[in-house]
């Protein structure tokens, strides 16, 4: 149905986008990625397919490849919290840690409610063994984002790793 949409009329970003996802649930990241492509050439006024086009990337473990992209299109798209954390995921993957962090806090400046950026900012600080400063940036992450349950239980892996 999707498909048919789809050429019916090539630019209409929600057959398409819905289209990519189902790819991706399937697996099927190459048909995903071919599409999210065409999508940003066709449809170059939404940033959403340049997001699907990195996340499938990193999907698909392309990290560099990711970072790549996600740089050119922040060219674009300069405040896209989701292609800054993309970015900072790929960098954090690829254990270039200063780098994450750097864009990961990017990511949260330009949307603090950014669950994703809060969680992985959480972690490189662990990572760094700055458990103090990854506590408070959850605790931050809770007050813009109340009862989110990933939040809830990082705090609470954190507070029982304190109390050991």
């Amino acid at each position: 149905l999707y498909q048919r949409a789809l050429e019916i009329k090539k630019s209409a970003p929600a057959p398409r986008k819905r289209l990519i996802k189902i790819y991706e649930n399937e697996n099927n990241y190459e048909k995903a990625l071919k599409l999210s492509l065409e999508g940003e050439k066709i449809i170059d006024y939404d940033p959403d397919f340049s997001v699907e086009t990195v996340q499938i990337l990193v999907f698909l473990k392309k990290y560099e490849e990711a970072k790549k992209m996600a740089l050119e299109r922040l060219n674009k798209f300069p405040n896209n919290s989701a292609l800054l954390f993309l970015y900072s995921y790929a960098s954090f993957l690829l254990g270039q840690i200063e780098e994450a962090e750097l864009y990961c806090e990017k990511s949260l400046s330009a949307d603090k409610q950014n669950v994703d950026s809060v969680i992985l900012l959480s972690e490189i600080m662990l990572r760094q063994h700055k458990i103090k400063d990854s506590f408070e940036i959850l605790q931050k992450g809770l007050y813009f984002n109340p009862n989110d349950p990933r939040i809830m239980a990082k705090i609470a892996e954190l507070s029982k790793s304190f109390s050991e």
